[in-house]
């Protein structure tokens, strides 16, 4: 028999009805797009004419990460870490919609998953 594994509860904000999903895959969306333009595009473009380009690259991943601030120091260190991926997979292909449909969709499945969770009560895991 498989050992149960104790499931993290769903964050706070999780979508907790059918509606609530909809919305949610709408902000969803515009995060994605939004966030990456914001940090990846303006940010980083703007850091440069003040910044070295090392330099400008840490401080544009580094207030990525902060942004996150609300989900703690775990959130923080994960969302700077997907900000780092982020900026390497905009650096090596030069634009912006890789990185843009990779945080939708990181955002997608990360509210899903809540959704999913909140709709079966306490998520079961197998090991």
């Amino acid at each position: 028999m498989p050992a149960k594994v104790k499931a993290e509860r769903p964050r706070k904000g999780s979508p907790t009805h059918a509606g609530e999903m909809r919305a949610f895959a709408a902000v969803a969306i515009t995060t994605g797009i939004c966030e990456e333009v914001m940090y990846r595009g303006y940010l980083l473009y703007y850091l440069t004419e003040w910044l070295s380009a090392g330099a400008a690259l840490a401080a544009a991943i580094g207030a990525f990460g902060l942004w996150h601030v609300y989900q703690g120091r775990r959130g923080v260190l994960q969302t700077t870490i997907a900000g780092a991926i982020g900026m390497g997979i905009y650096l090596f292909t030069g634009s912006l919609l890789a990185p843009m449909v990779l945080h939708a969709t990181v955002d997608l499945a990360n509210g899903f998953m809540g959704y999913r969770a909140l709709q079966d009560g306490e998520p079961p895991l197998q090991a």
